[in-house]
C-alpha cells in the first residue's frame, strides 16, 4: 500500500525524459566550409609573405668545389685466376653420377693426388658382366679358328690326297679294261681259226665276240670316269672345300670383331673406373665450382652426395699469381670504358688498401638479360691485376675504372644543382639580397656525382639550391620553345679518353666514341649518345606530321606526342557534333566526352517529363520503376 500510495504521490512519481535537441548537420557543414575558406584566403593573402622567409630557410643550399676533377666508375665483381687447370666430370652417364668424396676447399695438392672420387659401384658391376662376355667371346673366336684350319685342312687333303687316290684307281681300272679288251680281241681271232676248222661250234664262236664287246665296253667306261673326274667332280669339290674356308673365315672374323668390340667395351669400363678417382693435374689450391641460376640461388653445390654432369667443371685450380677481375658495366657507361684505363681494387679481405690493374679486355655483346631486369644491357670488362696479393680467387672486389683525371683545379658543383631547361643548363642561385634567381651555366665533363663549371658567373662562394630541378617554378625561366620540356638530367660533352689503346665504338656510336653528326648534345638516351626515340621510331621531342603545332607535347598518348584518342576515333578534348557547348567535359561517358546515357536511353541528369523536383526518385536516381 506504501509503495502504491509513494507512486501516486506527484512529488515521488518519476520524472518525465528530457527531449534530445535535435543536431543541425546542415549548420555544422555550413561553419565547417567557412572556415576553410577563411583558412585558404587567409594563406593566399597573407602566407606568402609571412611564410617567404622560412620556406627560404628550408631549401637546402650547396656551394661550389675547387678540385681536381676525376670521373670514375665504381662497379662490383668477381675475382678470378686468368690461367685455372679446370677439372671436369670425365665419367659418362645420362643423369649424372654422384659424388662419393671430395677434398676440402682450399686444400693445397700435389700433381696426382686423389681430391675426389666418384660413384664406380654400377660400372664395377658392368666391368664384370663384360669381363664375362669377353671370356664367352673368347672361347667362340677359338672355335671359329678350329672350323677354319679344319676347312683348308680338307681342301688340302682333297686336292693331295683324295682326288689322287681317286684318279689313281680310274686309271688302273681303264688299264685292266684295256687289257682285258686287247686280251679277248687275241682269244676272238683264234677261236675264229678253231670255228673254221671246226674245232668249235657258232655258239663258242659268238660267246667270244660278245666278251670282247663287253671288254669294250668297260674300257670306255673306264675312260669316262677319268673325264668326269677332272672336268667335273674335282672342281665340284674344291669349290665346296672354298666355300666351306670362306665361310669359316667370315665367322672367325665376326667373333672377332664381337670379341673386340666387347673387349673395348671392358677396357672403356675399366678406364671410366679410373676416372671415378679423380687426381689433381698440378700443384694448386683447390676450388669449388658451384653454380647459380639467373636468380642467384644455387642450382649445383659441390658436396658429398651431388650429382655431376658430364664433362661439368666442378673443381678448379687457379693460379693465384695471375688473377683478373669481371665486371658487367651498364650500357649507358660502357662507352667510357676502354683497354689500357687505370683500375683501382678494394677487397673486404685487403680493407683499404688499393690494388692496381687496367683493363685488358671489353666484350662488343652484351650479356644475356632476364626478363625481369626491365632488358637493361650489360657489356663484361676483364681487368688484370697487377700485384695481387692478400686476395684469392671468387673473392668480390669493389672496382673504380678511372675515366678522366684533370691536372688542374676545377670548380665543380653536385649533379642534383643542375637541370636541363629549353636545350640549356641551370642552377637556383641565392643573390645577396637572399632571394633566389636561376643562373644559365656551361658545363664542362661530367661523372655521377659531380660536374664541372666552364662559365664564370658561379664560383667557391655561391650559394646553390641543391634539388634544383625539384625548386625550378621558384624561380622565372626562359618561356619554354614548343615541343621542349625541363629535365633533371644533364648530359654535357663526354669526357675525352687519353689512353691511345682504344676499343671499338661502343653500340649506337661513331668509331672513337663521337656522336653522330647533327644529334643535338642533349639528346642522348641512357648512354648520353644515341637519342630517345618513341614507340613509333620518332626522336621525342619532335611533332609528328599534322599534329597542331600549339599543343603541348605533355598533351600527346602513351609517347608523349600523338593525342589522346577516344575509342571513337575523336582526340580527346573535342566535343562530338550535336554535344550541347555548356554541358562540361566531365559530365560525359567512360571516354570523358559523351553524355553518360540511363538505360531507357535519357541523359543522365535530366528528369523525364513529370518527375518531381523534390529529387524523391526511385534507387537508380532517375526515373521511376515503371519509367515515367
Amino acid at each position: 500500500m506504501e509503495n502504491r500510495m509513494d507512486t501516486q504521490n506527484p512529488v515521488n512519481a518519476p520524472r518525465p525524459a528530457k527531449k534530445k535537441k535535435k543536431v543541425s548537420w546542415v549548420k555544422i557543414f555550413t561553419t565547417t566550409a567557412l572556415l576553410l575558406v577563411f583558412v585558404f584566403v587567409l594563406f593566399r593573402f597573407v602566407g606568402g609573405s609571412l611564410f617567404k622567409k622560412s620556406e627560404s630557410g628550408l631549401l637546402k643550399f650547396v656551394t661550389p668545389t675547387y678540385a681536381h676533377f676525376r670521373h670514375e666508375i665504381s662497379v662490383r665483381g668477381d675475382i678470378s685466376s686468368s690461367e685455372n687447370k679446370d677439372i671436369k666430370c670425365q665419367v659418362r652417364s645420362t643423369g649424372g653420377v654422384m659424388i662419393t668424396w671430395v677434398i676440402d676447399e682450399g686444400t693445397v695438392v700435389k700433381e696426382g693426388q686423389e681430391i675426389a672420387t666418384l660413384d664406380s659401384s654400377a660400372l664395377i658391376d658392368n666391368r664384370d658382366a663384360q669381363m664375362n662376355t669377353v671370356a664367352q667371346n673368347e672361347a667362340e673366336v677359338k672355335a671359329a679358328e678350329n672350323n677354319l684350319k679344319t676347312a683348308e685342312i680338307a681342301l688340302e687333303e682333297y686336292k693331295n690326297g683324295t682326288y689322287k687316290v681317286n684318279l689313281q684307281k680310274l686309271v688302273s681300272a681303264q688299264i685292266k679294261a684295256k687289257e682285258e679288251r686287247d686280251r679277248l680281241a687275241e682269244y676272238l681271232q683264234h677261236s675264229q681259226m678253231l670255228y673254221e676248222k671246226g674245232f668249235i661250234t657258232k655258239s663258242q664262236l659268238d660267246a667270244d665276240i660278245f666278251s670282247l664287246k663287253q671288254a669294250e665296253l668297260d674300257l670306255r667306261a673306264a675312260e669316262l670316269d677319268i673325264y668326269v673326274l677332272k672336268e667335273y667332280t674335282q672342281g665340284k669339290q674344291l669349290k665346296n672345300y672354298e666355300s666351306d674356308i670362306e665361310t669359316a673365315t667370315a665367322n672367325l672374323r665376326a667373333k672377332q670383331r664381337v670379341h673386340q668390340q666387347n673387349l673395348a667395351k671392358l677396357r672403356d669400363t675399366e678406364e671410366q673406373i679410373e676416372f671415378c678417382s679423380v687426381r689433381s693435374p698440378a700443384d694448386g689450391k683447390v676450388l669449388y665450382v658451384n653454380e647459380t641460376n639467373r636468380f642467384g640461388t644455387s642450382e649445383f653445390l659441390v658436396c658429398q652426395g651431388a650429382m655431376v654432369r658430364e664433362r661439368q667443371v666442378f673443381l678448379r685450380l687457379p693460379n693465384s699469381s695471375k688473377l683478373q677481375v669481371t665486371a658487367d658495366i651498364h650500357e649507358g657507361k660502357i662507352s667510357y670504358v676502354k683497354r689500357g684505363q687505370t683500375v683501382e681494387v678494394r677487397t673486404d679481405a685487403t680493407g683499404e688498401k688499393v690494388i692496381r690493374g687496367r683493363v685488358i679486355k671489353v666484350n662488343e655483346n652484351p650479356q644475356p638479360t632476364n626478363h625481369w631486369m626491365g632488358n637493361v644491357k650489360e657489356y663484361r670488362v676483364t681487368i688484370e691485376l697487377e700485384n695481387p696479393e692478400g686476395i684469392l680467387p671468387g673473392m668480390t672486389a669493389d672496382t673504380k675504372i678511372l675515366v678522366e683525371e684533370t691536372p688542374d683545379k676545377k670548380i665543380m658543383i653536385p649533379t642534383h644543382a643542375v637541370f636541363e631547361h629549353g636545350g640549356k643548363y641551370y642552377a637556383i642561385k641565392k643573390n645577396a639580397d637572399g632571394e633566389l634567381e636561376a643562373i644559365e651555366l656551361e658545363l664542362g665533363h661530367s661523372n655521377d656525382k659531380m660536374v664541372i663549371v666552364t662559365s664564370s658567373n658561379v664560383d667557391e662562394n655561391t650559394q646553390l639550391v641543391s634539388a634544383a630541378f625539384e625548386n625550378r617554378e621558384r624561380v622565372k625561366l626562359p618561356e619554354l620553345p614548343a615541343g621542349m620540356t625541363s629535365s633533371p638530367d644533364i648530359r654535357p660533352e663526354r669526357p675525352a679518353v687519353s689512353s691511345k689503346e682504344e676499343n671499338s665504338a661502343a653500340p649506337g656510336m661513331n668509331a672513337g666514341g663521337e656522336r653522330p653528326a647533327g644529334m643535338p648534345e642533349g639528346m642522348g638516351g641512357p648512354d648520353g649518345m644515341r637519342p630517345r626515340m618513341r614507340p613509333d621510331g620518332m626522336p621525342r621531342g619532335e611533332r609528328p606530321a599534322g599534329m597542331p603545332s600549339g599543343m603541348p607535347e605533355g598533351m600527346g598518348g602513351s609517347d608523349g606526342m600523338r593525342p589522346r584518342m577516344r575509342p571513337d576515333g575523336m582526340p580527346r578534348g573535342e566535343r562530338p557534333a550535336g554535344m550541347p557547348s555548356g554541358m562540361p567535359e566531365g559530365m560525359g561517358g567512360s571516354d570523358g566526352m559523351r553524355p553518360r546515357m540511363r538505360p531507357d536511353g535519357m541523359p543522365r541528369g535530366e528528369r523525364p517529363a513529370g518527375m518531381p523536383a523534390d529529387g524523391n526518385a526511385p534507387a537508380d536516381g532517375n526515373a521511376p520503376a515503371d519509367g515515367n
